[in-house]
């Protein structure tokens, strides 16, 4: 009936003007008392489960809103579903989350806040620049603080470390490590963390380079550096001599690995894959590197897992 109608509608509202406040509450309880302050809101959500609240209440305010965006009493709300639309976007790129969408909130919602996220010099179906784009250190420098560049560096060199991990995870630890060790020594010093960060990432751009070993440092440095790290790991600090017989024997294990991995669809192939995990394993199985099977077959897994990571470098 016409009354049910009527208090349906005003219940709608009360519920829109609580699902806004909600969400406007998640950033007060982080510290920042103006959502118009994109930055500042952008990186108050750092950790994940402050993502996740603010995600959560930002689709139900949205989804209140377009039940009722043709209402007057509906319309104050428009800017701040703007404003709150562009800070989820730009999270979204700096943390590389994709939980941080709007998907089942409605075709004109939605388009309204890719509308506005466009105005705002941002393209919503445009991924994260890369770490190794031509183009990023320009958009790190757009930013506005020591902080916010800084922000966008880190995030990127996290992202690109978890993307590459599995090529190289001996160089990559590293990186991360180093990473690590430049946010806690800079933590409260914005102008030298930016500045620390800015050399970071280019050494990360430059990629692993030459080195003592005298390897090739995409195609046989990282299983050096798989086989370096494991022995370590088992038997302590390797000598010269063992550094000098493990170059050595990466050098034929790459062989080895070249050779098999380059027969038709292997990585499909569990016979073809289970012949080469043999070969790794006699080859292993040596005085020069441990006569313990408990030790030698997880280490050609490993070796395995590598190869398929390279594959393409590997076999070109």
């Amino acid at each position: 009936d016409v009354q049910g109608a009527f208090r349906s509608a005003k219940q709608e509202l009360i519920d829109l003007r609580d699902r806004h406040a909600r969400v406007v509450n998640v950033f007060k309880e982080l510290g920042v008392k103006d959502i118009h302050d994109t930055e500042a809101c952008v990186e108050v959500l750092r950790p994940e489960k402050d993502r996740a609240k603010f995600i959560v209440s930002y689709k139900e305010f949205l989804k209140t809103y377009g039940n009722l965006e043709h209402r007057q009493e509906a319309r104050k709300y428009a800017a701040d579903a703007k404003a709150m639309g562009f800070i989820n976007l730009r999270a979204r790129n700096r943390y590389r989350d994709d939980q941080l969408n709007i998907m089942g909130v409605g075709d004109k919602v939605s388009q309204m806040i890719d509308e506005y996220v466009k105005a705002s010099g941002v393209d919503p179906a445009i991924p994260p620049i890369d770490l190794l784009d031509a183009e990023f250190k320009s958009h790190v420098t757009k930013q506005k603080s020591d902080r916010a560049m800084a922000s966008e560096m880190e995030h990127a060199a996290r992202y690109h470390i978890s993307k590459k991990y599995n090529e190289d995870p001996e160089h990559y630890q590293k990186l991360s490590q180093r990473l690590s060790d430049i946010l806690k020594k800079f933590e409260d010093d914005a102008a030298s963390l930016r500045k620390g960060l800015e050399e970071f990432i280019e050494t990360m751009r430059a990629g692993r380079q030459k080195d003592e070993t005298g390897l090739d440092p995409e195609t046989q440095a990282p299983f050096y550096g798989v086989l370096h790290s494991k022995y370590e790991e088992r038997y302590g600090k390797a000598s010269p001599e063992k550094r000098s017989q493990l170059i050595s024997m990466t050098v034929e294990l790459v062989e080895i690995i070249c050779q098999e991995i380059g027969r038709v669809n292997f990585w499909n192939d569990a016979n073809k894959q289970n012949v080469l995990r043999g070969l790794l394993i006699d080859r292993l199985d040596h005085p020069e590197i441990s006569d313990d099977l408990d030790f030698v077959e997880p280490l050609a897994d490993n070796l395995m897992e590598v190869a398929k990571y390279n594959h393409t470098r590997l076999t070109t």
